[in-house]
């Protein structure tokens, strides 16, 4: 006997480390990806959401407020409201997502409680 204890043999990577170094290394690539893709969306989704509440605020105001008796007799939640905008949207040939277009109802809803709270000072 020599008086040195064995040494351990060196690890080598298991198979789920290496599964998980390969995952770091795309999950990069596709991030630098999607930064690429958001960089050249954006701009004109910016632009469609403006559009949309530029030309359908008015309506969608119009909705809310005629939706109001309703809401305040607890007999309504703004669905109508957004059913008339959407209907709006299409019959003008346009669409709009589920988000942008409760976006439009409740800035719509907003805005009516602004004006109606500042009419009241």
């Amino acid at each position: 006997m020599t008086g040195t204890a064995p040494t351990a043999p060196a690890k080598t990577p298991g198979f789920f480390s290496s599964i998980i170094a390969w995952g770091k290394e795309e999950l990069q690539t596709i991030e630098g990806h999607a930064v690429t893709l958001w960089d050249t969306i954006e701009p004109a989704l910016v632009a469609e959401a403006e559009s949309l509440v530029a030309e359908f605020l008015g309506t969608a105001i119009a909705a809310v407020k005629m939706q109001a008796a309703l809401v305040l007799s607890n007999q309504e939640k703004f669905s109508n409201a957004k059913d008339a905008v959407l209907e709006a949207v299409e019959a003008s040939g346009g669409s709009v997502g589920n988000t942008l277009l409760e976006f439009l109802v409740n800035l719509a809803l907003s805005l009516l409680k602004i004006s109606t709270a500042a009419s009241l000072i």
